[in-house]
């Protein structure tokens, strides 16, 4: 499959699962996730604390231990937004389903042979667990450490690519390949090694 043609698919898989109802929640202590299921606060109404532009990194701590509290074998198969600025942050903007998400980061867990969806949005982290829409074995887990989506534009910024914002960012990693930034707007592609954030010519 072509790396655009890939980048397309794995937005329209996002976009599907988004459309399912998902449980709002809350940041901090009180969120809690058991056997599927979700708990917490949920804020009903937008918070100008969820309305900042925040990087890629920025949340997937704390969607992890969400993630991991879900199915302790749970890893990160992708992050993506469609809401991408030139400083790499995204806020939450509503898409043609109708849900605000900033960011969103796809957990799969092998034995459950399920997918685990985290959704920053206006009014907090909202999940949803579901089978995956994507072919698991296709793709590896991605590492630990990589660039966040702001040194992934940082070409962009240096002048050395010319982008109509917002762009769509995704991170993944086919399988057998390095872990990658995929950047795409009107204007074109472009790709940026995950590890190191040299741009992929």
């Amino acid at each position: 499959m072509a790396r655009q043609e890939f980048f397309l698919f794995a937005l329209v898989v996002l976009g599907l699962a988004s459309c399912h109802e998902s449980a709002p929640l809350a940041e901090g202590p009180a969120v809690a996730v058991s056997g599927g299921a979700t708990s917490a606060a949920a804020s009903s109404s937008p918070s100008a604390e969820w309305l900042k532009p925040v990087t890629a990194k920025v949340y997937l701590a704390k969607s992890r231990e969400m993630a991991k509290a879900w199915h302790a074998d749970a890893d990160l198969y992708q992050i993506a937004t469609s809401y991408a600025q030139a400083d790499g942050t995204a806020s939450p903007k509503t898409d043609s389903s109708g849900f605000q998400t900033a960011w969103e980061y796809l957990f799969y867990s092998k034995p459950a042979g399920k997918v685990f969806k985290v959704d920053v949005t206006e009014k907090g982290l909202q999940t949803r667990e579901d089978f995956p829409l994507f072919p698991p074995a296709a793709f590896s887990p991605l590492p630990d450490d990589f660039v966040d989506s702001d040194r992934a534009l940082e070409p962009a910024r240096s002048g050395k690519w010319k982008l109509a914002y917002p762009v769509q960012m995704q991170l993944s990693c086919m399988a057998s390949a390095k872990p990658s930034w995929e950047i795409q707007s009107a204007s074109g592609q472009h790709n940026v090694e995950a590890i190191s954030g040299k741009v992929i010519m």
